[in-house]
């Protein structure tokens, strides 16, 4: 069904490519655990999301297929997960892998 208001869809990497093109040089700050701080823009964010998510296809990944990640709460957590988003590997578990039994990872 067609809504009135949108004419896309409002998905992370639709929403995420919308500010690479509308906002290239904005600059996004990310402060690490140990205090120190990452400056980005969305243009570099998105182009680095989209690397991870080209290389992602290029090993092999496909739709259904697990991803973990084991990354403190930051921008490069970020560009991971808008990554494997933007591969089209199917549903993302946000749970934290270090409380999973290898079963949960199909490792078992």
């Amino acid at each position: 069904m067609r809504g009135t208001m949108m004419d896309f869809p409002l998905v992370l990497p639709v929403l995420l490519e919308r500010a690479r093109k509308l906002f290239p040089d904005i600059e996004l700050v990310s402060h690490r655990p140990d205090k120190t701080q990452t400056r980005s823009t969305y243009g570099s964010f998105y182009e680095r999301s989209r690397r991870l998510s080209k290389a992602l296809r290029k090993l092999g990944l496909q739709r259904g297929d697990r991803v973990a990640s084991l990354l403190w709460n930051h921008s490069t957590h970020l560009e991971a997960f808008i990554g494997f988003l933007s591969s089209f590997i199917g549903p993302l578990r946000r749970a934290s892998g270090h409380r999973r039994s290898a079963s949960f990872f199909g490792r078992g």
